[in-house]
């Protein structure tokens, strides 16, 4: 999605949206801005990034937009720490378009988007690829003290050089949401459901520990030497406190010029008081 801040129909959109306080929709990047090495979070909260190691905004004919262009070795977008986006929460829900470029033959999983709770680079949520393969994976951690992530990874390839709506809807809980069973992780590519898992997983508690994620990061895994980087361009990332159903992921991924036909039902969805 755009924003007025850009221009068109698509922009209107989240304005309205965001204007119509969507609580569970906490942060959001578009990439839109002229020059520097600041990143506005859209959702009006305080968490706007930093730009590191030179990463660029370049335009892209295919979304119609400013996209971010990371070379999948040490670019990314530092969210900074102490964040509260995902702290005391029962869902998260974390979605972005990306154009992936490279991943088989890589060392380690690569990460589009993660927030962690200790230095040690523990996930609270995170989405991103399974090491040295092209299948999607997402997941995190209900307590800050479980040792392992619970993971779900996609049964079907990524598609690589192609643009693509990806998410991954955690429910930390033991109560069920639409279309996210109780204690699931739930990936979806261009709105349609790739994998869920159900079961033996965030056994750490039904919501987030009530700390601060300790990193947030685009582009990397969060920690104090982030890892898990990705060579790809990036556009509209959006963090959620809370899980969305299948329909609201859809929402989320209708290109720019047929995006005003869904604005008004996306608005509604989301019209939630802010939780922060």
């Amino acid at each position: 999605m755009r924003t007025a801040a850009i221009c068109g129909t698509a922009g209107l959109v989240l304005a309205l949206a965001v204007a119509a306080a969507p609580a569970a929709l906490i942060a959001s990047y578009n990439f839109e801005e002229a020059s520097g090495a600041t990143v506005i979070d859209l959702a009006g909260g305080d968490d706007n990034g930093t730009i590191v190691n030179n990463a660029t905004r370049i335009y892209n004919a295919a979304r119609g937009s400013q996209v971010l262009d990371l070379n999948g070795s040490n670019q990314y977008v530092n969210l900074g720490g102490s964040q509260d986006m995902l702290q005391n929460v029962a869902g998260a829900t974390l979605a972005l378009w990306a154009y992936v470029r490279d991943l088989l033959g890589t060392s380690g999983n690569r990460t589009i988007l993660g927030l962690t709770t200790t230095s040690g680079g523990k996930a609270r949520a995170s989405i991103g690829f399974e090491n040295a393969s092209d299948k999607m994976r997402g997941g995190g951690r209900a307590a800050d003290g479980e040792s392992s992530m619970s993971v779900a990874t996609d049964d079907v390839a990524f598609t690589l050089n192609e643009w693509h709506h990806i998410a991954v809807v955690n429910n930390y809980s033991s109560v069920a949401q639409t279309d996210a069973p109780a204690k699931s992780i739930t990936l979806y590519i261009d709105g349609q459901q790739a994998f869920q898992r159900v079961g033996g997983i965030f056994t750490g508690g039904d919501v987030t520990s009530n700390t601060a994620s300790l990193y947030a990061a685009i582009g990397a895994l969060g920690n104090a030497t982030p890892t898990e980087y990705t060579n790809a361009l990036v556009d509209d990332v959006m963090i959620f406190n809370t899980t969305l159903s299948q329909s609201e992921v859809g929402a989320l991924v209708p290109e720019p010029a047929t995006m005003a036909l869904v604005g008004v039902g996306l608005g509604a969805m989301l019209l939630r008081r802010r939780l922060r």
